[in-house]
């Protein structure tokens, strides 16, 4: 070999060597689209899952009424004609006392029940769907 050919062959080495670097960086550059647009795939079908969850839970409130305090089961499902005394018996009161509070939530209005009529059987309201009791 002379003189002349190495450095020559030194140069296609070097070409060589930078056109794979170059090839490794567009690869790596396409691969950063393709991962992207998975990504993009899947944050959108993340968003409709969580959207139809969301629906469905909204729906769950439309035809249940949610009884918060010492019961087994807050959820109970609503029906036509349910009243609070039902209500409180399907979602299975744990105290031996009975509440000293009730009041029922309708549409984030609070509508405090009398205990003393309530307890007397005088008054047994008839609940909505979605409203929430509260037992104290």
């Amino acid at each position: 070999m002379t003189n002349r050919s190495r450095p020559q062959t030194r140069f296609v080495w070097r070409a060589a060597s930078g056109l794979a670097a170059v090839a490794i960086l567009i690869a790596s550059g396409v691969t950063g689209c393709t991962s992207k647009s998975k990504a993009r795939a899947e944050a959108q079908t993340a968003y409709q899952q969580g959207a139809m969850q969301a629906a469905m839970q909204a729906e769950q409130r439309r035809v249940t009424v949610l009884v918060r305090g010492a019961v087994e089961s807050p959820v109970v499902p609503w029906s036509p004609g349910l009243t609070l005394s039902q209500a409180i018996v399907q979602a299975r009161y744990k105290r031996f006392t009975q509440p000293t509070r009730i009041v029922v939530v309708r549409q984030g209005i609070a509508h405090p029940i009398d205990m003393k009529v309530f307890l007397k059987r005088m008054v047994d309201p008839t609940l909505q769907a979605g409203d929430v009791v509260d037992l104290q």
